[in-house]
C-alpha cells in the first residue's frame, strides 16, 4: 500500500518561492551596479584622467613660461643698477613650476599603466560575473518555475484529499443503506442498550425466568 503525503499547507513552499524571486531581483540589481561601476572606472582611467593630466601639462608649461619671464625681468633690473639682484623668489617659482610640470607628465604614464591593469582585471571580472549571472538567470529561474509547479500540485492534492462535511455525510448514508438488515437490527439493539441499561437488565431477567 502506497504512503500518502501528510501535507497541511503549501504556504511555506510558496513563501520560499517568493523569497527566491526577491533574491534573484536583488542579485540582478547588484550585478548591474557592479557592471556600471566597472565601466565608470575604465572610463575614468582611459579617458577622463589622461585628458585631465594632458591639460595639466599644458597649464604647467605656461606656468614655467611665466616664471621664466618673471626671472628674466628681475635679472634685467639688476643690469640697470649698481648691485645685481639675487632674484631668489623668482628662481624658486621657476623650480616649482618645473617640478609641477614633471609631475603632470609622470602622471600621464602612471594613469596609462593603471588603465592597462584595470582593463585586464575588468576582463577577468566580467568572466566571473558572467558565470554568476548565468546561474541567477537560468538556474534560479528554473528553481522558481519548479517551486511554482510544486505549489500548484500541492493545491490540487489538498483539494482532493480534504472532502467537505456534506460529502462525508452522504458517504455515511450510502454505507448505512447498503448494510444487511440483521446488522442494522443489531446496531439499533446496541444503541438501545447503551441508552437504557436498566431495561436491558430487565429483559435478561425475564428471559432467565422463562427458561426456568
Amino acid at each position: 500500500m502506497g504512503q500518502s503525503a501528510d501535507v497541511k499547507s503549501h504556504e511555506s513552499v510558496d513563501h520560499f518561492r517568493i523569497a527566491l524571486i526577491e533574491f534573484q531581483e536583488s542579485c540582478s540589481k547588484a550585478l548591474t551596479l557592479l557592471e556600471t561601476e566597472k565601466y565608470q572606472a575604465i572610463q575614468w582611467l582611459e579617458y577622463d584622467m589622461p585628458a585631465h593630466w594632458k591639460k595639466q601639462v599644458r597649464i604647467r608649461y605656461e606656468e614655467i613660461s611665466e616664471a621664466r619671464n618673471r626671472l628674466r625681468s628681475c635679472q634685467m633690473r639688476g643690469a640697470i643698477g649698481d648691485k645685481k639682484p639675487s632674484c631668489i623668489e623668482e628662481k624658486k617659482d621657476l623650480e616649482i613650476a618645473k617640478k609641477r610640470q614633471e609631475f603632470a607628465q609622470e602622471m600621464i604614464h602612471v594613469v596609462r599603466k593603471w588603465a592597462i591593469k584595470v582593463h585586464k582585471e575588468a576582463d577577468e571580472f566580467t568572466g566571473r560575473v558572467g558565470r554568476c549571472k548565468t546561474v541567477i538567470d537560468n538556474d534560479v529561474t528554473d528553481g522558481i518555475v519548479l517551486l511554482k509547479r510544486m505549489v500548484e500540485s500541492l493545491e490540487r492534492y489538498l483539494s482532493m484529499s480534504a472532502p467537505s462535511g456534506e460529502s462525508i455525510q452522504i458517504q455515511n448514508l450510502e454505507k448505512a443503506m447498503t448494510r444487511p438488515v440483521n446488522e442494522v437490527d443489531q446496531a439499533e439493539k446496541n444503541q438501545t442498550e447503551e441508552n437504557n441499561p436498566e431495561s436491558t437488565q430487565d429483559s435478561e431477567n425475564q428471559e432467565i425466568k422463562e427458561q426456568d
